[in-house]
């Protein structure tokens, strides 16, 4: 049998299926960390009511909950509804001798264009909550060995900020989902996949075309733009240098740079941009990650960083990320 392997959130994931995920390939003596197998069905599995743990607010065209988490003895399934189920049974990432398993069961071929999608968006993540990292709406790149997170939900200008980070000559860590892990020596970002999100007009102004670009999904208006061309891609686990609050201004006449957040308000900030917070809270997962978060506003400096509206500013502060982290990587 013919197996697929992909590195994705610094997971080395083997697969018995070819998966249109944007992906770097591992080394081939790297440990597998996860199996992924997808199967067909002509229906889901049937859970008793109380096996289902979380229900989205937002729904399907049949009035149904868009997402749905059930538990089964030591099995959890990520449901959407008359689509897919996800069924997830952790291991340790890392760990040789324990690597995970997730199975796909899809209800129709018609869905197999939406595997990636769900795998990259709420599937891995929720995967690696439960492994005991934190999933960010935050951007971030490397600097010097160092990952810088950009922290903030759609429309803060995270992908524009990292997109023009690249063509300045900085690597991608991760475009919109950073996960974030604490172990013994401080905190540490986990890359994720080689790929920015980018409207239209936003790839025409960076690489002066769109052509040849595929939309993330044929309902979704970003164009997935390989990390290659624009700039490059680090694969791994990096140390957090800093973490910045995106605040775009439609005038400026600010400093870029504003001081420190105290850590009550990181901490809140953090709270606010975790993704997968409502999810996370139904499974009782939050009190772990209100730990895990508070020990990220404890040791990692988080600062706003407020830019006027305009490509012609990013140099600017790509600028003036670069020499503040240099600061304090000279001590």
């Amino acid at each position: 049998m013919t197996t697929h392997r992909y590195l994705v959130y610094n997971l080395c994931i083997e697969s018995d299926v070819r998966l249109q995920i944007p992906a770097e390939q591992p080394s081939p003596d790297r440990p597998v960390d996860l199996y992924f197998t997808r199967r067909f069905a002509q229906s889901a599995d049937r859970f008793p009511e109380q096996a289902c743990v979380y229900a989205a607010a937002t729904v399907n065209r049949f009035g149904e909950s868009s997402l749905q988490l059930y538990r089964d003895g030591p099995r959890e399934v990520i449901r959407f509804p008359r689509a897919a189920d996800f069924a997830l049974l952790p291991g340790r990432p890392g760990t040789p001798a324990r690597p995970g398993t997730i199975v796909c069961t899809l209800l129709g071929p018609r869905f197999e264009c939406m595997v990636g999608i769900w795998l990259l968006g709420y599937v891995l993540t929720y995967y690696l909550e439960r492994c005991g990292a934190a999933a960010m709406h935050a951007a971030a790149v490397e600097i010097d060995g160092r990952a810088v997170l950009f922290l903030g939900d759609g429309g803060a200008g995270k992908s524009t900020l990292v997109a023009g980070m690249l063509l300045a000559g900085l690597p991608l860590l991760a475009d919109d989902i950073s996960v974030l892990e604490c172990r013994d020596h401080g905190v540490v970002c986990r890359s994720g996949y080689p790929q920015v999100k980018l409207s239209p007009e936003q790839a025409q102004t960076f690489l002066g075309s769109a052509e040849g670009l595929k939309r993330v999904h044929p309902s979704f208006a970003k164009l997935g733009v390989p990390a290659a061309k624009l700039g490059s891609f680090a694969s791994g686990c990096f140390p957090v240098e800093r973490i910045y609050v995106p605040e775009r201004s439609p005038t400026g006449g600010e400093d870029l740079l504003g001081d420190s957040l105290a850590q009550a308000e990181g901490l809140m900030m953090l709270l606010k941009h975790s993704f997968l917070a409502e999810l996370l809270a139904a499974a009782k997962l939050d009190a772990v990650r209100l730990q895990l978060l508070a020990r990220v506003a404890q040791t990692v400096p988080m600062k706003p960083l407020r830019y006027e509206n305009g490509y012609r500013h990013l140099h600017s502060v790509c600028e003036a990320v670069v020499a503040d982290c240099a600061l304090t990587l000279a001590r």
